[in-house]
């Protein structure tokens, strides 16, 4: 990915408490394994347990969550950052959001917005991408269990222990600040 090849993105950031609890779910690890990986300049994940037939079984390098965010917000093209916990809350908003970013960067134009808003809101919604799942499969699934989990922002609240919080909160102060998750 480059500024040659790249026309602009949109970004989805999450909150990393959050991210802990969704990415252990996952991998199929424990909380403070993930938190170990979040924080860790150099970690990996291994696809080798996942089924992929005749495919090569990648090793896949991972940064720290700040460095991720930090790579695409110095990325010099058009682009819109968009908190997941506002898609879970605000969704109407973020894809009017999303429509405005097309329209001023890429010259689109959309019609009967309204009516296609209401079936990316139905279509999108979180229990029928779960049962999506169940019926067809996903392909981001990992070791058998399902990709879609939850789907709610927040559940650091109540999953995490004090240690793990404060570790994310102080590894990542300046972006989660920056993001208004502190």
């Amino acid at each position: 990915t480059d500024i040659k090849h790249t026309l602009g993105f949109i970004y989805i950031i999450r909150d990393p408490r959050d991210i802990s609890i969704s990415y252990t779910h996952h991998v199929i690890n424990t909380l403070d394994e993930t938190i170990l990986n979040m924080t860790k300049n150099t970690t990996g994940f291994n696809y080798v347990e996942k089924n992929i037939g005749d495919k090569i079984e990648p090793y896949a390098l991972l940064s720290r969550w700040d460095v991720h965010v930090k790579s695409w917000m110095l990325f010099q093209v058009p682009n819109l950052v968009l908190r997941y916990e506002d898609l879970v809350e605000k969704k109407k908003e973020i894809i009017y959001r999303i429509i405005n970013f097309f329209e001023k960067n890429y010259n689109f134009k959309f019609h009967n917005i309204d009516h296609k808003i209401e079936n990316i809101i139905a279509s999108t919604d979180f229990e029928t991408l779960k049962k999506n799942e169940e019926k067809y499969g996903f392909d981001e699934a990992i070791k058998d269990q399902p990709f879609f989990n939850v789907g709610k922002s927040q559940q650091w609240k109540t999953q995490l222990n004090s240690t793990q919080k404060n570790l994310i909160e102080n590894e990542f102060r300046d972006e989660m600040v920056k993001f208004k998750y502190l």
